[in-house]
């Protein structure tokens, strides 16, 4: 194992966290990990080095943290499954393209570990419930205001989400059971410890539950399913502050990463929940934030640089350049 950029943190201090947790069920979770150490001697156990695992990848900050750490730090082989889903802002063009950018530091980086990612398309919801569900919820305005996170977008907990991963991430498995000849017994997703607190599918409960499901159903007790932020046996109850402080300490380039709910932009809205909440993880780590947000691109990095050698070099360049923007700024507000 190689440096470990993640603080630790002991059994009671993460117990100490659980129990002031709202959706936290610290009985239910001594009850599985009673259940495992019985059945299998072990809660969990980090696999060693150089052997495969399956991440949940979305492009996204803490899943893209979880990939370039699980290599960096426990030098293991990591096969990204990519679950294409756009109302959490993953398009499938957009995803190809975190990939494509973040690909060649990965590679370069961890040249034997690095494994292309396995696309498939699946919705979060019910596209049938979902359509009844919003018309019925914007008739009722009490109920609306608890989900307003902007002017134009509003947010719903999809009950038992996470358990949809599990099933394509077993399959999978068998995939590459049979293609690569990989035995695969360990299953990450790329949570962090604040996720819990908005989310009740999110916490580490609802990891040790859906653990406990995925052995019991398969009947493979050898099966883990874990997220490395949120690992107590490993010591680990990160926030997004400490995460992204250990993926500056490797030089990630995180501005590839993608975290926008809104739909065709090829920046960063700068409005919508995704990126609010994007800017605020980056303002609480004391990281300096690289993404380009349209709503405030006057600000961005790469401005002085273009005003340097595009706009006083090149003004028929620029004046094209800015009639692109301009239209596609516009699509997107249309949007």
């Amino acid at each position: 194992m190689k440096k470990n950029y993640l603080p630790k943190k002991s059994e009671k201090e993460i117990i100490k966290i659980l129990k002031k947790r709202k959706f936290e069920d610290l009985q239910a979770i001594q009850a599985i990990e009673k259940f495992f150490i019985k059945k299998r001697g072990y809660i969990f156990k980090m696999p060693p080095k150089k052997n495969p695992v399956i991440l949940l990848f979305s492009g996204g900050l803490d899943s893209t943290i979880t990939w370039a750490l699980l290599m960096e730090i426990y030098q293991l082989v990591v096969y990204p499954l990519v679950r294409i889903s756009p109302e959490s802002g993953n398009e499938l063009k957009r995803t190809k393209k975190v990939v494509r950018d973040l690909s060649p530091f990965l590679k370069k980086k961890y040249p034997k570990l690095f494994r292309e990612p396995f696309y498939f398309q699946k919705g979060f919801s019910v596209s049938e419930i979902k359509k009844e569900y919003t018309k019925n919820l914007k008739k009722n305005k009490k109920e609306l205001l608890k989900f307003i996170t902007s002017e134009d977008h509003f947010m719903t907990e999809i009950p038992d989400f996470m358990t949809n991963f599990i099933s394509p991430a077993l399959q999978y498995k068998n995939l590459l059971r049979i293609e690569k000849k990989e035995d695969i017994n360990t299953i990450f997703f790329g949570l962090i410890s604040s996720d819990g607190e908005a989310a009740k599918a999110q916490t580490l409960t609802s990891l040790k539950s859906i653990m406990f499901n995925a052995c019991n159903t398969t009947q493979n007790y050898k099966l883990q399913i874990s997220s490395l932020a949120i690992e107590k046996e490993l010591g680990y109850f990160l926030s997004a502050k400490e995460f992204i402080r250990a993926a500056n300490k490797i030089n990630l380039p995180l501005e590839y990463t993608w975290s926008c709910l809104k739909k065709g932009s090829q920046h960063h809205c700068g409005k919508c929940f995704g990126c609010g909440n994007r800017q605020f993880r980056f303002s609480i780590s004391g990281i300096k934030d690289k993404t380009i947000y349209l709503n405030t691109i006057k600000n961005s990095f790469f401005v002085p640089n273009y005003r340097k050698y595009v706009k006083d070099r090149h003004p028929l360049l620029h004046k094209l350049v800015k009639y692109v923007y301009n239209k596609n700024k516009k699509e997107v507000n249309k949007k």
